[in-house]
């Protein structure tokens, strides 16, 4: 046991260290950009990550998504998949709940509840970055005569991280988890969504990549605390005493 919270706090610590790197990779380089004061500017541009590393990602970009006009024949099946990763994405856990109760089944109606907090951890921590962010999407960037967009547009203009990601996979690693047999089915469908944010024009390959670690350690987080959110009670510690165990695993 003691070595099972150890490895989960190791891929936490390296989750959130990847996480907040990307971070920092995207907000010196946007604040820089809202400066007047010359002198601020370059000293966040000091702090910054090097030029290659942020042009890397634009050269990433051009190369998935394509170039404007062009006809892909992905896009009808990336547009399909787009619902499961954006708001319409709590019809997962309604759904799973709700088929839970008609066949009576506890994993169903567990599953519904704990991707249900899994998207409203991910949601919470997507929105906090990116009001701390505020990084802009890639069309305000290159403009609309270089950027291929399908689909609607979003209407959030803030790009880091993607919401659709960490969204996706959220539910997909919750899902994992529980069953096992369907996880290549799960994560496969996240990262299609991953990959579609980026190929439809909506996001960088950076945005995406950050909103994967979030929605994957949304996913883990909760299910590694579902005795928690379940609200299962322990066996007796001893005499007539109840021991309850609450305890958030990290």
């Amino acid at each position: 046991m003691p070595l099972r919270r150890a490895h989960r706090r190791s891929i936490y610590s390296r989750g959130w260290i990847l996480a907040l790197a990307l971070i920092l990779a995207q907000g010196p380089a946007q604040a820089a950009g809202e400066l007047d004061d010359p002198a601020a500017s370059l000293a966040i541009e000091a702090t910054a990550p090097s030029t290659e590393a942020r042009d890397l990602d634009a050269r990433l970009f051009r190369a998935i998504n394509l170039k404007p006009g062009h006809k892909d024949a992905l896009d009808p099946l990336l547009l399909s998949i787009m619902p499961l990763g954006d708001r319409t994405a709590i019809a997962i856990p309604l759904g799973l709940y709700a088929w839970g109760r008609m066949e009576d089944n506890k994993q169903l109606r567990d599953a519904g509840v704990l991707t249900a907090a899994a998207l409203a951890s991910s949601a919470l921590a997507t929105e906090g970055l990116k009001g701390l962010v505020a990084r802009k999407r890639p069309a305000e960037r290159f403009g609309d005569a270089q950027t291929r967009i399908v689909g609607p547009r979003a209407a959030d203009g803030r790009s880091f991280p993607s919401g659709h990601t960490s969204n996706a996979f959220a539910w997909a690693t919750v899902l994992a988890d529980l069953y096992p047999k369907g996880s290549a089915a799960f994560y496969g469908t996240a990262s299609a969504i991953a990959f579609g944010r980026v190929r439809l024009g909506a996001h960088y390959p950076s945005d995406v990549l950050a909103g994967a670690l979030i929605g994957y350690m949304a996913g883990r987080f909760v299910v590694s605390n579902r005795d928690f959110l379940m609200r299962r009670e322990d066996p007796p510690t001893g005499g007539t005493a109840v021991g309850i165990s609450r305890q958030f695993h990290f």
